[in-house]
C-alpha cells in the first residue's frame, strides 16, 4: 500500500510539473510574439529652398518663425563658406516650407569661424524621387548643431513623418556628420506605424546644390531598415 501510495505521489508531482511547464511555454510565447515589419529599405529625398523676397511675403513668414536678432535665415554655404551676400547682412530667409531658423547668440556674432554652437531647427519636405516635384512623402521635422571648433561637424536629430504612400508613419534619425564627407552615416533609432520599431543605418548624401537664387539643396537618404 505505502509503495501504491508513493507512486501515486510521484505521478501526481509529475503532472504538476508538466502542467506548469506547459503555461509557462504558452505565456513566454506570447510574450516573443513578433511585431509587424515595415520595409527592410526605405529612400527618401529631402529638399531645401532659400527664401525669395520677391515672391514671400516677409511679414507672414516672420509671424510663424520670429524675426532677427535671436533668429536668422542665412544663404546655405559651400564648401564651409557663406554664398554672397552673408546671412547677418542679407536677413536671408529660408521659404516656407522648406524652412530653417538659425540660433544665433544675442549680439549676433559667430561664436567662431566653424560656428560652434549654432542651432538649426528645419521643416522640409521629402519626396520619392529626387525631383522636388515628386511625389510628396510627407515632411522630415527637427535640428541639427554645429558641434566643432576645427571643422564643419553637424549633429544632427530629426524624424521623417512619412504620411502618403504604402508605409505611414515616423522614422527617428539622428547623429554626425562631416560636411567635407560627400557620404554621410546616420543611425535609425526608432519609428511608428509601419517602422515601429525600426533600427538600422541612414546613408546620406548631397546629390543636388544650385546656388542661383533662390539656392537649393536637396538630400538623399537611403535607410537599411531591422524589427
Amino acid at each position: 500500500m505505502e509503495a501504491k501510495g508513493s507512486i501515486s505521489i510521484f505521478v501526481a508531482v509529475l503532472l504538476a510539473i508538466a502542467a506548469c511547464s506547459v503555461h509557462a511555454h504558452h505565456a513566454s510565447s506570447s510574450c516573443r510574439r513578433k511585431l509587424h515589419c515595415g520595409p527592410s529599405n526605405f529612400i527618401f529625398y529631402m529638399h531645401n529652398t532659400v527664401y525669395n523676397p520677391a515672391v514671400d511675403n516677409r511679414e507672414y513668414f516672420n509671424s510663424i518663425y520670429s524675426p532677427p536678432p535671436n533668429v536668422s535665415f542665412p544663404i546655405p554655404r559651400r564648401q564651409g563658406v557663406w554664398l554672397s551676400p552673408s546671412p547677418l547682412e542679407a536677413g536671408a530667409r529660408v521659404r516656407s516650407p522648406c524652412a530653417a531658423g538659425y540660433l544665433y547668440p544675442p549680439s549676433g556674432v559667430f561664436p567662431n569661424p566653424f560656428g560652434f554652437g549654432i542651432i538649426n531647427t528645419f521643416e522640409d519636405p521629402i519626396t520619392v524621387g529626387l525631383s522636388n516635384t515628386s511625389r510628396l512623402l510627407g515632411k522630415a521635422q527637427g535640428f541639427y548643431v554645429l558641434n566643432s571648433f576645427r571643422e564643419y561637424t553637424l549633429f544632427h536629430l530629426f524624424t521623417a513623418n512619412v504620411t502618403e504612400g504604402k508605409f505611414k508613419g515616423t522614422i527617428d534619425i539622428f547623429g554626425q556628420m562631416r560636411e567635407a564627407e560627400p557620404v554621410r552615416y546616420l543611425t535609425v533609432i526608432g519609428g511608428t506605424g509601419a517602422f515601429l520599431g525600426a533600427r538600422g543605418l541612414a546613408t546620406c548624401t548631397r546629390v543636388e546644390f544650385d546656388s542661383t537664387p533662390p539656392a537649393k539643396w536637396t538630400l538623399s537618404f537611403d535607410l537599411e531598415l531591422y524589427y
